[in-house]
């Protein structure tokens, strides 16, 4: 540690008797101290207990013959359900069911994107004048009763 010279010592010997605190914060301070002295200390938590390594991997959940697979990825999705828009804004109407219908398969019907994929089957089976046409927007509309697809969709289902 170094030692300080005469004029720093001077410095801080000026500086100490000019910034103490004021009396009334000596005051409060004294009050503070007291006060945490007489209450009791808060108690410790206990600590949780050390579990070894094997039991903490058999708590892990592991997929069981009762667990869903997991279904394609967000932009496999995408992908599959860019086929069947491309295919309804191309009038292909029946590759358009067809593209939803694998969308279905791989999803195993709970996709992310069902309400979108059920909308593009709305539509084309609308445009192409499928007899369940009526039926397959009465479905949309119960599953997805406040869907912002359902003007259009109704509209297209009006225009056949």
């Amino acid at each position: 540690m170094t030692q300080l010279g005469p004029e720093a010592r001077a410095l801080l010997s000026a500086a100490r008797e000019g910034l103490g605190p004021d009396h009334a914060a000596i005051v409060r301070l004294h009050a503070r101290i007291s006060a945490a002295a007489i209450a009791p200390a808060p108690r410790p938590l206990p600590a949780p207990p050390v579990r070894a390594a094997h039991a903490l991997e058999a708590e892990r959940p592991r997929p069981g013959p009762s667990s869903p697979a997991p279904g394609p990825s967000l932009a496999r999705e995408v992908e599959l359900l860019d086929v069947a828009g491309a295919a309804l804004r191309t009038t292909r109407y029946a590759d358009a069911i067809d593209a939803i219908a694998s969308y279905t398969r791989e999803t195993a019907g709970h996709g992310q994107l069902a309400e979108e994929a059920a909308a593009i089957e709305v539509e084309a089976s609308c445009k192409l004048g499928a007899p369940d046409a009526a039926a397959h927007l009465d479905d949309f509309d119960h599953r997805w009763p406040h869907s912002g697809e359902r003007a259009r969709l109704a509209a297209a289902c009006a225009a056949r």
